[in-house]
């Protein structure tokens, strides 16, 4: 079979993309093909991608008491984005996303990258009345909920933490522990009644990086349920950077191997890295992971595994 027509065949979902943050200070017009950034709608559409996992990243200097503010504003950014667009409609519940793509749509999940702006209870429940789906836990830096990778000694999830993780599986928000420390990982796994993802992460037995999960993490998150989107970040893929493709499936075959193919997606993490691996250089590349895993041997089914479905899995079992 052709790669193209198998992929137009796909659902493909991108578990991870700061694309708001371009748009908003990079003032990018997003309705144009551009030839800065790592995404778009004219390169969404040719790279065949079906739902994109919209991240509300708080920059540092917001935090902590700016957070919630800047939060909301670019929760404004991406309705102002999407209300404007034809292409874009938000996924707020598991049956919008097959309507959406049946409507010839991108879907669009709202994300919060970093609880930092969740400052109690009722802004969590706000926040979910306003369609965010997923949250990631932290960023690398504490916050109210856990502590992030970057903390010399870190923590689990604080009494707010386990308040908060309860309240997102009782309201349908998808928890992402991508960027949280490892203490805190390991109270998600115990206290998650959901399947968890961790959304824009690799494997930290090819690369040394804090941000890779550990073989450890790895069992755990199958025993879960979840799945792990493979991050883009260069450094993340390869110690030192200057990565390719090729490092991308090192991290696939990895994991595939230790987990099993029905636990790793695509969480890439483009507009949030500062270079893109050779060879994905932007969301029109997607075709040629598919064209890859063709070319080396892997069923239709497992290619669909990858590209989207165990993402969507995950979708339909956490929303409402």
């Amino acid at each position: 079979m052709d790669y193209l027509t198998l992929h137009k065949e796909l659902f493909v979902v991108n578990a991870h993309l700061d694309s708001i943050l371009s748009i908003v200070n990079g003032r990018l017009d997003y309705t144009i093909r551009n030839n800065r950034g790592h995404s778009d709608i004219p390169r969404i559409r040719e790279g065949g991608v079906d739902l994109l996992v919209f991240a509300v990243y708080v920059e540092q200097h917001y935090k902590p008491e700016g957070a919630l503010k800047r939060t909301m504003e670019l929760i404004d950014a991406i309705y102002q984005l999407v209300d404007s667009s034809p292409d874009l409609e938000l996924v707020l519940t598991a049956k919008d996303v097959e309507r959406i793509r049946q409507e010839g749509k991108i879907g669009i999940l709202l994300a919060i990258e970093g609880a930092d702006g969740v400052m109690n209870i009722g802004c969590l429940r706000n926040f979910y009345r306003l369609g965010v789906r997923l949250i990631t836990l932290t960023w690398s830096n504490s916050n109210l909920l856990a502590a992030g990778v970057d903390e010399e000694k870190g923590w689990g999830l604080t009494n707010f933490g386990r308040e908060c993780l309860e309240e997102m599986n009782d309201l349908g928000i998808i928890v992402d522990v991508s960027h949280l420390a490892l203490e805190g990982f390991w109270d998600v796994i115990k206290l998650s009644k959901a399947p968890i993802v961790a959304s824009h992460s690799n494997a930290r037995a090819i690369c040394n990086h804090r941000r890779n999960l550990t073989d450890e993490q790895l069992l755990a998150l199958k025993e879960n349920g979840g799945v792990i989107g493979l991050c883009y970040a260069p450094g993340h893929l390869r110690e030192g950077g200057g990565a390719d493709v090729d490092d991308i499936f090192k991290h696939l075959y990895y994991i595939k191997d230790l987990i099993g193919i029905d636990h790793v997606g695509l969480g890439t993490d483009f507009d949030g890295i500062v270079e893109a691996p050779r060879g994905m250089e932007d969301i029109s590349k997607t075709p040629l992971i598919t064209k890859r895993m063709l070319e080396e041997g892997f069923s239709r089914e497992d290619i669909a595994k990858v590209m989207g479905e165990n993402f969507l899995r995950v979708i339909k079992q956490v929303l409402k």
